[in-house]
């Protein structure tokens, strides 16, 4: 498979594909139930997440086959896939905490927006990664 930090490369990969999945499950399910709230700002969350959840898969994938990669790139994308995850997996925690009953006027749009930054930031460059191991 690769040394010791492409196995953890790997790992870390399966980590945002798993968050990623249960941060979007969590939001679809939020959002179909309803209740007291209108999480209506939430909608695009679903989609980023899943988006997001691809592109780590995809690079997981590309990863499993022996890549050609120095070593200072291998650190550097251990160093900000490590980043990802870590601030990603703690983001979804704060989703979950979401319940039909929790008041609409206690979410902090700010926040949002910069949820979805983050999630289409870290899509993007998983992405160019993926593509830079295909080549």
């Amino acid at each position: 498979m690769g040394d010791k930090r492409e196995t953890q490369l790997i790992a870390t990969c399966a980590s945002v594909v798993r968050w990623a999945e249960s941060g979007s499950r969590e939001v679809d399910g939020l959002l179909a139930e309803g209740g007291y709230a209108d999480f209506s700002q939430l909608r695009p969350l679903p989609g980023n997440l899943r988006q997001l959840c691809d592109e780590a898969h995809r690079l997981k994938r590309g990863l499993e086959s022996p890549p050609a990669m120095s070593s200072r790139l291998r650190a550097i994308l251990s160093a900000h896939l490590a980043e990802c995850d870590e601030t990603g997996a703690v983001m979804t925690k704060q989703l979950m905490r979401l319940t039909p009953d929790t008041p609409t006027e206690s979410i902090n749009m700010a926040t949002i927006l910069q949820y979805e930054s983050f999630l289409n930031t870290t899509a993007k460059l998983l992405a160019i990664l993926s593509r830079n191991l295909q080549q």
